[in-house]
């Protein structure tokens, strides 16, 4: 453990760092895996732990299979059939044969690729459905190998956007509990930084568990209260616009994902004081008629998907949803009033 700062910001977690097991996701992958499925595909929001997870996989996978990492960034303005051979390159580089006789069935230990990078904002409509046509016929070709493909938006969005997509098997990574919250802020700072309960519980309904934000929230309160300091539920509220200021990339991430229709919903958002972080249709529609902003049923609509594929926003029923992380909200609130998005 580093003898600084004990919370990883900068980087996906490596195995010398303290981390919380998934333990039900990582057995439903390894044990797919073990078993023969091909494919299993991994759903995250931004910075929900894909990559680190996909090294605990590697981890549980390296003494049956031969591994191979594919950092696939869909190419600009890419084709499916670009994509597709950018990732069958790769894997031919790692294994050190020519991609014909790579591709053969051969003895030995079966093939693991784990494939980290792709969003499902590239694997929408037809860009999808091309993409995983070819990944399935070469599959046919090559049944030693496996696939754990990590993909950043939600199995709901795929569910919306890539039906080909969400037609293979998957998991989707979730925000930690309240427990596994405490476990990822005590374990790395114990003896040089304690935490109240109460500090605990605000920090995770203020993240809602989000890995990545958690570690923001330590990293900041470690630097300002240790070494033999203790966080309370006022250090926590008075870290927070440090915080903001922190995970300011990751919150500009997750905007820029976001189609120009949903950023206005968004925005709109900024006007429904009082509602906590709550997102109702008929008040988001009110809430555009009081700015001007024509935004008419399926707009609505098609915005608030493109929100929940993205994972910004969670269902609460037909017509609600909630922010999936009131930093999120706190954040758009300062950097995209609705007045500045609207110029």
């Amino acid at each position: 453990m580093s003898i600084g700062n004990p919370y990883v910001v900068e980087r996906p977690l490596s195995e010398d760092d303290p981390y919380v097991r998934r333990y039900d996701a990582l057995v439903d992958v390894v044990q797919g895996v073990k078993r023969g499925r091909q494919v299993v595909l991994v759903y995250g929001a931004a910075r929900m732990g894909k990559t680190s997870f996909l090294r605990q996989v590697s981890r549980e996978l390296v003494s049956g299979f031969r591994l191979v990492w594919v950092d696939l960034m869909w190419p600009e303005a890419g084709t499916p059939q670009q994509a597709f051979a950018a990732m069958h390159s790769g894997i031919a580089e790692q294994l050190s044969h020519s991609a014909d006789k790579e591709m053969e069935p051969a003895a030995g230990p079966s093939v693991t690729v784990l494939v980290d990078s792709l969003s499902l904002a590239d694997l929408r409509g037809d860009a999808g459905a091309g993409f995983v046509t070819l990944w399935q016929n070469w599959l046919a070709s090559v049944p030693q190998m496996r696939f754990v493909v990590a993909i950043e938006g939600s199995s709901e969005g795929a569910a919306l956007f890539s039906p080909a997509l969400a037609s293979l098997p998957g998991i989707e990574l979730k925000p930690f509990t309240l427990e596994e919250t405490e476990e990822l802020l005590v374990r790395p700072a114990r003896g040089r930084l304690d935490y109240d309960f109460a500090a605990v519980r605000r920090m995770w309904q203020l993240t809602s568990g989000q890995p990545y934000l958690v570690q923001v929230y330590g990293h900041v309160l470690f630097s300002a209260l240790a070494p033999s300091g203790r966080a309370t539920v006022h250090d926590v509220e008075q870290a927070l616009d440090a915080v903001l200021v922190a995970a300011h990339d990751m919150m500009d991430r997750m905007w820029q994902a976001c189609t120009a229709k949903a950023q206005l919903v968004l925005a709109l958002s900024n006007e429904l004081l009082g509602r906590h972080g709550v997102l109702d249709v008929l008040d988001l529609r009110n809430a555009a008629r009081r700015q001007s902003v024509e935004l008419d049923g399926p707009d609505m609509e098609e915005a608030l998907d493109d929100m929940l594929a993205v994972g910004v926003v969670r269902r609460l029923g037909r017509d609600s949803f909630a922010f999936s992380t009131d930093l999120f909200r706190k954040w758009l609130s300062v950097h995209k009033p609705v007045d500045r998005t609207l110029r």
